[in-house]
């Protein structure tokens, strides 16, 4: 049988009250130093847990965030190997929030399970992980009137979501590329076809400004396939001189090309690459990355959802930048 604050009051020689006020952190008049520490000692020794459930009906709050992403079978990304999930609970736990994680069998399902948790009180809020989106989600989710935040390319003016700015970072690396004298760009991107696959393709033919954007641009999976790509480009006499790379692999199969065609990263050739991993160890000296960090948006969406629970209002669609480094020998040995 569960051990009761009234219990642990009648070994202490105490009101109830009190043993409540020192087990939940309240400061309701004095108590004793010694008072307090002869309370938490019977209530470890008797095996005293908190009815989580009684509290959060007495409160009106579970303390409890759950975060939705959506079963999609044509993206291989587990759940639990999320970047911005690290981000999110531990802004969460800072707080006091527990981090529940929710699967939706279908994108149809979204809002209709966030509201059921969150209506039932089974959490006060929620995160939504969206890689696709319609007008017809936004609108549905600014219609729910509890806190919520989109992890995501969310462009809805109301609706608070967090993501990197996609266009900056194409934009960044192509002026970067100009800047170092290339005036013929490639692009190398994995063809998963969601909003941010969209972005980068709509940007990177912005900014080039090519008369044949498809010339030098392809949509391959694997390295090897990258590497053959990228060694017909550098036959041609005309080729680029400098590349894009979205993906990791990609801008690991597209070093592996140049080596085999005696190219030298940041002499006589350039690659800049999209990373959303850990840069640090895989990628070539010489090879610039637009670094995103995803524990970054995670915190943040945490955060603006913290503060929304609190009553601020959401601020709208937020933005991250990414930081442009160049990896040379010092940056492998950190």
């Amino acid at each position: 049988m569960a051990v009761t604050q009234a219990e642990i009051a009648k070994v202490v020689g105490v009101s109830q009250t009190i043993v409540s006020d020192v087990i939940h952190g309240r400061v309701r008049g004095r108590v004793r130093p010694e008072t307090r520490q002869r309370i938490l000692a019977a209530a470890r020794q008797m095996g005293y847990r908190p009815n989580a459930l009684a509290q959060a009906l007495r409160l009106r709050q579970s303390r409890q965030i759950v975060y939705l992403s959506v079963h999609d079978e044509s993206r291989e990304f587990p759940i639990l190997r999320e970047a911005d999930l690290a981000g999110v609970a531990k802004a969460l736990r800072i707080d006091g929030y527990r981090l529940l994680i929710e699967i939706a069998n279908d994108a149809e399902r979204e809002v209709t399970v966030l509201t059921e948790m969150i209506g039932s009180g089974i959490c006060d809020g929620g995160i939504l992980r969206a890689y696709r989106g319609s007008d017809q989600l936004w609108e549905e989710l600014s219609e729910i009137r509890e806190p919520v935040v989109v992890i995501g390319q969310c462009p809805h003016p109301t609706l608070t979501s967090v993501a990197h700015d996609v266009p900056a970072f194409m934009t960044q690396a192509v002026e970067h590329l100009k800047g170092l004298g290339h005036d013929r760009i490639g692009l190398v991107i994995d063809p998963v076809y969601d909003v941010y696959h969209r972005l980068l393709l709509e940007t990177w033919r912005k900014a080039t400004g090519e008369g044949d954007p498809a010339r030098w641009q392809v949509e391959r999976t694997g390295r090897n396939e990258v590497m053959r790509v990228v060694k017909d480009w550098l036959a041609e006499p005309d080729g680029p001189t400098a590349i894009v790379s979205v993906n990791d692999a990609c801008t690991l199969g597209t070093a592996a090309a140049l080596r085999s065609a005696g190219r030298t990263l940041g002499r006589d050739f350039d690659l800049h690459g999209i990373s959303g991993g850990d840069y640090n160890g895989i990628h070539e000296p010489g090879t610039w990355i637009s670094a995103l960090d995803m524990d970054a948006v995670g915190s943040r969406a945490a955060r603006e959802l913290l503060a929304m629970l609190d009553g601020k209002p959401g601020p709208g669609p937020v933005r991250l930048p990414a930081p442009l480094v160049q990896i040379t020998y010092d940056t492998l040995s950190t």
